[in-house]
Formats: structure tokens, C-alpha cells, sequence
């Protein structure tokens, strides 16, 4: 849990640099919250809590209607691509992903716009391939 902890204060950190108090910072800060408590329960009971999920999900709406109106359809975009890409997966995998994996990636989409989730999506098949790769070469991880 400690390193849960560490990793959110330098994620903070980087993103009051990147940001300043500005809504963008309020945005980043959100996101990154979800997204550390998601990862932090995901490890622990293997589900990602609709408590955290669906109310930063309403949050990067409320966020986006005020900070970023002329681009709202971008972020909407990255909604539906994120959430809708990885509904794709977990129908075609047959369980391989839930519906807690959807939302957030739903969530993900709407702090991020249509661009970035596309390459939020991309990096995270890389990073969890070249994991799985390497579990699997140091045979903790089964190949199936």
C-alpha cells in the first residue's frame, strides 16, 4: 500500500508541474486518483469498484462541459473508443476483461479525448504483452 501511496504523491507532483492550479490540474488529479485506487482494489479482490469509477466518470464530464466545450466531442469519442474497444476484447475473450475494465477505460476516455485514448489503449497492450512475456519467460506465468 505504501507504494500505492508514493506513486500518487509523484503522479501529483508531476501534475501540478505540468498544470498549475488551473481545472486541467483538478481533471489530471481525478483521473489519477481513479485510476490508483482502481489498480490498488483490482490487485487486492480482482474488481474495479463502480464507486470510484462511475462518479469520476460523471466528474471528466462535468470537467469537460467546462473546461474543454469546444472539444467535446472529442472526449466523448474517447469515451465510447475506450470503453467500446475493450467491451470488444472482453466479449471476444470470453471473460478476459469485465465490466469494471469497460467503465474505467470509459472513464479514461472522457479525461483524455478520442487521440489520446487511442494511444492510452496502444500502450497499455504493449506494456501488458511485454509483462506477460516476461512472466511467462521466467516461468511465473503459464503459457496458454
Amino acid at each position: 500500500m505504501k507504494f500505492f501511496i508514493i506513486i500518487l504523491g509523484i503522479m501529483f507532483i508531476i501534475a501540478f508541474i505540468k498544470y498549475g492550479f488551473t481545472f486541467n490540474l483538478l481533471a489530471a488529479v481525478i483521473l489519477i486518483t481513479c485510476l490508483m485506487i482502481s489498480a490498488a482494489v483490482d490487485l487486492k479482490h480482482q474488481i474495479i469498484p463502480d464507486k470510484v469509477v462511475l462518479p469520476s466518470l460523471a466528474l471528466g464530464l462535468l470537467l469537460n462541459i467546462l473546461i474543454h466545450r469546444e472539444n467535446l466531442l472529442s472526449y466523448i469519442a474517447g469515451f465510447a473508443s475506450g470503453g467500446g474497444i475493450i467491451l470488444l476484447i472482453a466479449v471476444l475473450s470470453h471473460g478476459g476483461m469485465g465490466g469494471g475494465d469497460i467503465k474505467l477505460f470509459a472513464a479514461v476516455g472522457m479525461f483524455l479525448g478520442f487521440r489520446l485514448t487511442i494511444l492510452a489503449l496502444l500502450l497499455s497492450f504493449v506494456l501488458a504483452s511485454s509483462v506477460g512475456l516476461v512472466l511467462v519467460m521466467s516461468k511465473r506465468k503459464k503459457n496458454q
